[in-house]
């Protein structure tokens, strides 16, 4: 696989005004410059010389219905942000250097966003969201060979062509209940995700490299370096992650389903959702059939009432 040392960065706010969004745009086109330097912008799919009075001006005429996509980048980096309604959707692809030179100043930009209306971020080797995410199987010619993909888990896809089975991927992103999935290097999952998950159940994620409030949500440090996602170590927390959340059980796209012991099992119910978790003799998580505790918690999503209980298996 080649070298392709960039980070992806990808965010979504929501709940906004069109103050909010005029001031939250501008900000994202005073940081994008400082990442950038950008020489061409693209206006709703309008590609020209980087203007920023003409952008500043698209910018501060945002009403409240506003559906615009703006694009700045230069020859290997781009920054991309789409207004629709009130909410934000906002990603970027910056090499290694860059990001790691900016990475103090992006990230308290990019947090104090989500602290006031954060839905759902995360950042990642841009090298890595492809491996997990490609499944066509010309597109993955482009980082790596058929011999490798060949050695890769298939399925056939919705026009009966043969394609990767990214659901057997640590970092594969897949949405339930209009809500993003995925485990990767840094993850945010704001208030949106409580019809989900309890928020002292993503706190009590174990075996990450930090877990922490942020808002309304939690954020998620995996493992130390984003461009060690292929070390075996960090593939694997990669894996507990999804797994400590259910992400198979809850959503998979391959028609068949997963033939794996589960660690967490859901029960729905209107606004209550019921859960279960499953824990060694060391309170580690572990598959069902190895439990030695079941922790449950039954946690209604609008009141934010939690029962929660250990039982011994």
């Amino acid at each position: 696989m080649e070298n392709n040392q960039k980070i992806y960065s990808v965010s979504q706010l929501y709940d906004l005004k069109q103050a909010d969004i005029q001031s939250k745009t501008n900000d994202w086109l005073t940081m994008s410059r400082l990442l950038l330097e950008p020489d061409m912008m693209i206006i709703n799919g309008k590609e020209q010389a980087f203007d920023s009075i003409q952008l500043k001006q698209k910018i501060d005429g945002f009403g409240e219905k506003e559906d615009s996509w703006l694009q700045l980048k230069n020859a290997e980096e781009e920054t991309t942000i789409h207004v629709l309604g009130d909410t934000l959707f906002e990603k970027a692809i910056l090499k290694e250097k860059n990001f790691y030179f900016w990475e103090t100043v992006y990230l308290d930009y990019l947090k104090t966003r989500l602290i006031e209306h954060g839905f759902f971020s995360y950042i990642r080797s841009y090298e890595e969201y492809l491996y997990h995410n490609t499944s066509d199987l010309s597109k993955r010619r482009s980082f790596e060979t058929a011999e490798e993909t060949n050695l890769l888990p298939k399925m056939k896809g919705l026009n009966g062509d043969v394609v990767i089975d990214c659901n057997a991927f640590p970092g594969y992103d897949v949405f339930y209940k209009g809500v993003c999935l995925t485990a990767c290097w840094w993850l945010f999952l704001g208030a949106p995700y409580k019809k989900l998950f309890a928020k002292q159940l993503l706190l009590e994620i174990q075996q990450v490299e930090r877990v922490e409030a942020l808002g309304e949500g939690v954020f998620f440090e995996l493992y130390k370096d984003p461009f060690q996602w292929k070390e075996e170590a960090n593939l694997r927390f990669q894996q507990l992650f999804r797994a400590q959340l259910g992400i198979s059980q809850l959503s998979y796209t391959n028609g068949v389903g997963l033939l794996k012991q589960p660690y967490i099992e859901f029960a729905f119910e209107d606004t209550v959702v019921q859960t279960v978790q499953y824990q060694n003799e060391q309170f580690q998580p572990t598959e069902k059939s190895e439990a030695s505790y079941f922790v449950t918690r039954t946690y209604n999503f609008l009141t934010l009432h939690a029962i929660d209980a250990v039982l011994i298996g």
